[in-house]
């Protein structure tokens, strides 16, 4: 996660940055994907929100990524 002063953070994974994005996405979790970005590979922006928005956030963050690794 990098530092941020604004209402959403970018973070990096460690690969398949764009197709977790697509796969959140499809289960109704908004973000963006910025690997195009200059330095930003394998990068995802999300929108602070909720605190239940924040935990679906999390729990789908980690069930997609584990489902990509395997």
């Amino acid at each position: 996660v990098y530092p941020s002063d604004a209402n959403f953070l970018l973070f990096r994974v460690k690969q398949k940055a764009n197709e977790l994005y697509k796969t959140i996405a499809d289960r109704g979790i908004v973000s963006r994907f910025r690997g195009n970005e200059l330095h930003c590979n394998e990068c995802i922006r999300v929108t602070i929100g909720t605190a239940a928005e924040n935990s679906k956030f999390l729990e789908q963050l980690e069930d997609v990524y584990k489902e990509l690794a395997a």
